[in-house]
């Protein structure tokens, strides 16, 4: 007959035995077993009769954490697994020690905090739940003189809990464990204070940012710092100083739009936090918005990095670029849509952590995200500027002069990222979410309306397969013509002797690239096959 496990229990005594003493009318004689701590015991049997005939053998079992210790009372025995001759009616125990049943408590919760929420009357409590075996959690209000009160018994997986019914200005400290039936975790508490009331003036938000959108339209930003402020005032700074009261925004507030502005126009803006008590040191922030004309919010036709680890490996199908000092760049190209002159122009990257990455000029835009490596990879020639992810999120730098001499040059402007320190910088591709994006403001002319004073012209374009080539260079004596289709494979390949030349090809629709080679000049184009 099996014994039952008693957990927690000091000392259990367990009265294995029938309700009656005979058998067959015989008078029988009986085993008590006790057990002490936390464990179990096998039994053959637990009434015997008197004749002296019957020898029983019983092993203890302790429980997970524990360990046996001996058996004591009428059988006195330091082995596990005693035999006895059942002589007489005997009382025994089977004694265990230890820490408990340990992998069957709860693990211990971390990352306890306490936060202020708005109104002064409540507290956010968060933590992280470590334990995969809780039946509950246990929130404790805790006293100066050690005493505590339950606030709450929460479900399993709980991370959070709202404390509601404060009282402005007084400390309030808490306590948490995770709870089952074999015990708890270790107890945890917010240690520091938390004061619920205005407590005094709030404090002034950070990392203020303006940024132009489009030409009439602004967005601000910032990091709400305080817990107590009632309001934000965005105000706009003119000219001679003096403010204008845009809006008074709610509690926790972290941007605002501002609309119906004019393009092409520096503007500044105060941003202060505010409550009953006073108002926070004001911060400042600056913008000029983009020329009116059009923008263009272009997304790549090609991006994807490369490994010096991996150098025959293409990963442009992956939806993040990553880039680190030691083995990893990525290139980002785009098509510019035929665009005439541009008056700005800035690339915008999304990272998903933090970190630096530098910007390059790529001028060879034959490269393709299907089969770009490290090993076949453009050039990077010129530095354009640096992204600083201080978070994640999206950062912008000013490509304007790089990308105008491209939009009257070719259609087509590359850039290689590359980071300088060992981390992985990871940014998002345009398989991401948030891709890569070229915001381009232009005068809305195209690119037929813009004089062109370059070595080389090809038209028309887009085309159905005839291209002229006139080279102005008087220099010009024999040259060649390459032409890529959009995976950057060479397709065909060609000698000129003229210097206006016409060429026809039977690609398919597509964007394909033009290379004409001469003396020490390379003129590249991209041509829309219709």
């Amino acid at each position: 007959m099996k014994t039952k496990k008693l957990h927690g229990v000091l000392l259990a005594t367990l009265m294995l035995g029938f309700v009656s003493t005979t058998a067959f009318g015989v008078p029988m004689i009986r085993l008590y077993l006790n057990i002490s701590g936390n464990g179990s015991t096998t039994l053959v049997d637990n009434n015997y009769p008197p004749d002296n005939s019957v020898w029983v053998t019983i092993t203890a079992i302790p429980d997970p954490g524990e360990s046996f210790t001996g058996w004591i009372g009428d059988v006195i025995s330091p082995d596990q697994t005693i035999t006895f001759l059942m002589d007489g009616e005997k009382n025994i125990t089977a004694t265990f020690t230890g820490a408990g049943p340990a992998e069957y408590i709860p693990a211990t919760p971390t990352l306890f905090t306490a936060a202020q929420q708005p109104g002064c009357e409540s507290i956010r409590l968060s933590w992280t739940d470590n334990a995969d075996n809780e039946d509950e959690y246990i929130i404790k209000e805790v006293y100066e003189d050690g005493s505590s009160q339950l606030v709450a018994t929460l479900p399993p997986n709980s991370e959070s809990y709202i404390v509601t019914g404060l009282q402005a200005n007084n400390e309030y400290f808490y306590r948490l464990e995770a709870k089952n039936s074999y015990g708890s975790s270790v107890k945890v508490h917010y240690l520091g204070s938390i004061i619920c009331g205005t407590g005094g003036v709030p404090a002034a938000p950070t990392e203020f940012n303006a940024i132009s959108i489009a030409c009439d339209v602004i967005e601000l930003t910032w990091i709400d710092n305080a817990y107590n402020e009632e309001y934000y005032d965005v105000k706009q700074v003119n000219t001679d100083g003096s403010t204008t009261l845009l809006a008074s925004l709610p509690y926790n507030s972290t941007n605002y739009t501002v609309e119906n502005l004019t393009g092409n126009t520096e503007y500044s803006f105060r941003l202060q936090a505010k409550n009953a008590s006073g108002t926070s040191n004001s911060v400042d922030a600056s913008a000029t918005t983009l020329p009116c004309g059009l923008v263009d919010n272009l997304s790549p036709v090609d991006d994807s990095f490369v490994k010096s680890t991996r150098p025959n490996k293409n990963y442009g199908s992956l939806s993040t670029l990553k880039v680190n000092s030691a083995n990893k760049e990525a290139f980002v190209k785009f098509y510019l849509n035929n665009i005439g002159t541009v008056s700005s122009a800035t690339l915008n990257m999304t990272s998903q952590g933090v970190g630096n990455v530098e910007l390059w000029k790529v001028t060879n835009d034959t490269w393709n995200e299907n089969s770009i490596t490290w090993n076949n990879k453009p050039v990077a020639k010129v530095h354009l500027g640096t992204y600083n992810f201080t978070a994640a999120g999206t950062e912008s730098v000013d490509v304007t002069q790089f990308v105008n001499a491209h939009a009257v040059k070719d259609d087509m402007v590359s850039f290689a990222l590359i980071n300088t320190a060992a981390n992985n910088v990871i940014m998002e591709s345009k398989e991401g979410i948030n891709g890569p994006v070229l915001v381009v403001a232009h005068d809305g002319l195209p690119k037929a309306a813009v004089e062109i004073t370059k070595p080389v012209e090809m038209f028309p374009n887009p085309t159905t397969g005839l291209v002229n080539i006139a080279i102005k260079d008087a220099a010009f004596n024999i040259g060649t013509v390459r032409i890529y289709n959009m995976f950057g494979i060479l397709i065909e390949s060609m000698t000129i002797e003229q210097a206006n030349t016409s060429i026809i090809f039977d690609g398919i629709p597509g964007i394909y690239v033009i290379q004409v080679s001469y003396n020490d000049t390379l003129e590249s184009f991209s041509i829309i096959k219709n």
